[in-house]
C-alpha cells in the first residue's frame, strides 16, 4: 500500500504560502501592484473588495473564488468595508503548460452555494492542518512539508484548481465553437442554401479542408458535409413555410438538377417528402401546388 502513495517530490500541487486576509472596517488601502512565479488561489468568505489583475477589475465578494496564473500583475484594493479571505500560493509542476493562462474568476450567483461548500472545506482543512500560532498572524506564512496532513489540503486545492481550469477551457471552447459554427451557417445562408463544398467553406474560413473537418467533428459530432446539408435543409424549410414558392421552383433555386433529386435529398434528412413535411407543419388548407 505504501508503494502506491505518491512521493512528496512528485505531488500534483506543491503549496508554498498560505494565509488569512482579514481587514476590519474603516481600513481603506491598496496593495502595490506585483507579480510572482506562483499560482494564487483566493477564497472570499466575508465582505468584499476589488481585485485588479492586468488592468481588469473584479468585485471580489463573499462566496467568490479567484485563480491567478503566474506572472499576472495584480493587487487587492480594500474599501472601508470589512473583508475576509484565505489565500494560497503554490506550484503546479504537472500543469506547467498552463503558465500563460488568464485569471479565472468564479462569482456567478447560480454557483454560490457550491462555492461556499468548497470555501468551508478549504477553511476547515487550513485551520486543521496549519499551526494555530501562524494562523493567528495577520499575514501570510510559508508552508512546511512537515505539517502533518498538509497533503490533504494540497489535494483539495488541486481539485479546486483543476475544476475551474477545466470549466474555463470548456467555456472558451464553447465560445470558439459557437463562433465557428455561426460563421459556417452564415456562409451557407449567403449562398441562398445552394450547394457549398467543404473546400469552399474552408477557404472562406482560412482553414485547410482537413482541419475544418476535424474542428466540425469535435464540435458537433457530425461531418462537415452533413453540417452543410442540415443548414441547407433549414433554409428549405423556412422557404417552404414562409413563402408561397412551389416545390419545383425551390428545387431550381437550390440548384438541384430535378425535383426527384431534391425530394430524395429532403427526405434523407427529414424522413418526409417536401410536400408531406409541409402538410404536417403548415396544414393542407392552403398548400401551394407542386
Amino acid at each position: 500500500m505504501a508503494d502506491a502513495i505518491k512521493p512528496m517530490h512528485s505531488r500534483s500541487l506543491i503549496l508554498r504560502v498560505a494565509g488569512r486576509n482579514i481587514t476590519p472596517a474603516g481600513r481603506a488601502h491598496s496593495d502595490p501592484r506585483h507579480r510572482h512565479s506562483l499560482w494564487s488561489l483566493d477564497f472570499c468568505y466575508g465582505g468584499e473588495n476589488t481585485v485588479e489583475v492586468e488592468g481588469r477589475h473584479y468585485l471580489f465578494k463573499c462566496g467568490d473564488i479567484l485563480l491567478i496564473a503566474p506572472g499576472q500583475e495584480h493587487r487587492f484594493i480594500y474599501s472601508d468595508k470589512p473583508f475576509s479571505c484565505c489565500s494560497f500560493k503554490f506550484r503546479l509542476p504537472h500543469l506547467s503548460g498552463l503558465m500563460k493562462m488568464q485569471t479565472i474568476y468564479a462569482g456567478d450567483p447560480e454557483g454560490f452555494r457550491k462555492r461556499m461548500a468548497v470555501i468551508t472545506a478549504v477553511r476547515s482543512c487550513m485551520e486543521g492542518f496549519c499551526p494555530p500560532e501562524l494562523l493567528a498572524r495577520p499575514y501570510a506564512f510559508t508552508i512546511m512539508d512537515s505539517y502533518e496532513g498538509i497533503h490533504i489540503l494540497e489535494e483539495l486545492l488541486y481539485g479546486v484548481t483543476c475544476h475551474y481550469i477545466r470549466g474555463e477551457a470548456r467555456r472558451t471552447s464553447e465560445i470558439a465553437s459557437d463562433s465557428l459554427l455561426a460563421k459556417m451557417s452564415e456562409f451557407v445562408y449567403l449562398h441562398g442554401g445552394g450547394p457549398v463544398t467543404v473546400e469552399e467553406l474552408a477557404a472562406h474560413l482560412d482553414y485547410s479542408p482537413g482541419y475544418l473537418r476535424t474542428l466540425v467533428r469535435q464540435h458537433t459530432g457530425n461531418s462537415t458535409k452533413r453540417f452543410i446539408d442540415l443548414e441547407r435543409i433549414r433554409i428549405m424549410k423556412e422557404m417552404l413555410l414562409y413563402s408561397d414558392i412551389r416545390i419545383k421552383e425551390l428545387a431550381d433555386i437550390m440548384q438541384f438538377r430535378d425535383v426527384k433529386y431534391f425530394t430524395r435529398f429532403f427526405r434523407k434528412y427529414t424522413g418526409k417528402t417536401p410536400h408531406a413535411w409541409l402538410r404536417q407543419n403548415y396544414g393542407s388548407a392552403s398548400l401551394p401546388d407542386d
